[in-house]
Parts: C-alpha cells; structure tokens; sequence
C-alpha cells in the first residue's frame, strides 16, 4: 500500500518513552532520585498531533513519577507506564479507542518496542534505533 493511504488510516499515534520523547539516558542524583530530559519540540509536535483529533498514546518499560507529570503537561490521556509487555498495554489501547491495528503508528527504538511495531499500520524507528 501506498505510504499516503497509510498515513490517512492513522488515529493515533504511540511513543515509546526513553529513546524516543527522551534522550534515553539516566540520570540519577546523589540521592537516588531518577530524572528524564524532554525535548519541548516533541512535546509541540504531540500537542499537534491531538489538536489535529488524532489520539496520542505512550508505553513505556519506565515507572517514574515524572513520566506522569510530563504526560499530564502534554494532555496525553492514554499512557502506559511499567510495561513489561507492550503488547498487553497495546492491546488494552486498541480495545480503549475500538481501533483497529492499521489505524495506529508506532514509534520506537529498542527491543521491547519490536512485538507491538510488527502489528501497527506505521512503523516508525527512530535513527539510533
């Protein structure tokens, strides 16, 4: 299929976390306390990607009190923290919007990312995949 007729079935579009809205490092202070780096033109393009009526989802291996914070800065309503298998949390996703699998796009950049990548209409890897 032609990628154009892809992109018009897309309604919503999934994230992985660190690697992909990150620079997936790790940084740690002296007190053991995790933080992440956000790039605010990833936060605009999400910002973007809802006004323009399509859903934004994120799964992520990550459980952070900040992933919450910044989800919740973006208006991201759909997110998956913990996840140990993405494809349960995908799953829970398609069943949540009543979409099917060629109306979601992916974004991802490790291993964890591969299961739900290889079911999603768009597969995007990201260029340090």
């Amino acid at each position: 299929m032609h990628l154009a007729k892809v992109i018009e079935q897309i309604r919503c579009v999934i994230c992985d976390l660190d690697g992909v809205l990150t620079d997936g490092a790790l940084y740690l202070s002296d007190d053991s306390h995790e933080f992440k780096r956000f790039h605010v033109h990833d936060g605009l393009g999400l910002k973007l990607l809802i006004a323009a009526g399509i859903e934004v989802a994120v799964i992520t291996t990550s459980r952070n009190a900040v992933v919450e914070q910044r989800m919740q800065q973006l208006g991201i309503t759909h997110f998956f923290t913990g996840q140990v298998s993405k494809t349960r949390a995908f799953d829970e996703l398609k069943t949540r919007l009543n979409l099917n699998n060629q109306q979601f796009a992916y974004i991802g950049d490790d291993l964890p990312d591969i299961a739900v990548m290889q079911q999603v209409g768009l597969s995007v890897a990201v260029a340090n995949a």
